[in-house]
């Protein structure tokens, strides 16, 4: 009995550890509410609790413009990750980034994608499954791009696309058809982006 208790113990601790460490794990926490089903308080009060990246609020309320600046590039940064109260307000913002970028900051926005993807790959699968197709194939764009040039050595990626899948396939636990589909097919779009530049 005390060899049990002992493995437990030790089963605990490893799991703790893991989580304190930052390695890659599987995503516990599916939240599926996102900016679109928030109601006009609840955006209100994302927007006023004082633990939101202040520029955040600045870009969302007009008084900020994304650009190839360090604000900017902070900003990214403190919006993609994902895994807090926040979410709902970060991925809008994030969303509304992304497919208003051009220029230099287009450039630069896979390396995001990446980051907002892994940070929490449940809650941005099932918004590309339940909401609008056209972030779902921005992402992929934007992905097959830095990929692109990850395997040809001039990007600063953090992974390769291969190792994105490996990360993906081991966070998101998601089994069903329609999830497989979506994956599937953006693993497709991600392929026929970087068929593209070649």
């Amino acid at each position: 009995m005390k060899r049990i208790l002992f493995l437990f113990i030790c089963f605990i601790l490893c799991i703790i550890n893991s989580f304190a460490t930052n390695e890659i794990s599987v995503d516990l926490r599916c939240d599926t509410l996102y900016w679109e089903d928030l109601t006009a308080r609840e955006k209100q009060d994302l927007i006023n609790n004082s633990k939101v990246y202040k520029d955040a609020v600045e870009y969302l309320n007009g008084r900020f413009k994304a650009t190839d600046d360090t604000r900017t590039f902070k900003l990214l940064d403190s919006i993609t990750s994902i895994n807090n109260q926040f979410a709902p307000l970060y991925l809008h913002i994030f969303n509304k980034i992304c497919i208003n970028s051009d220029g230099a900051i287009s450039e630069v926005m896979g390396k995001y994608c990446e980051r907002i993807i892994l940070s929490n790959v449940c809650y941005t699968f099932n918004y590309f499954i339940n909401n609008d197709k056209k972030y779902f194939l921005l992402y992929a764009e934007k992905l097959g791009y830095e990929f692109y040039f990850k395997e040809n050595g001039t990007s600063d990626l953090e992974y390769s696309y291969s190792e994105f899948k490996k990360i993906i396939n081991l966070k998101w636990q998601n089994k069903s058809i329609k999830s497989k589909n979506v994956l599937n097919s953006f693993y497709r779009r991600i392929d026929k982006a970087m068929n593209d530049l070649k």
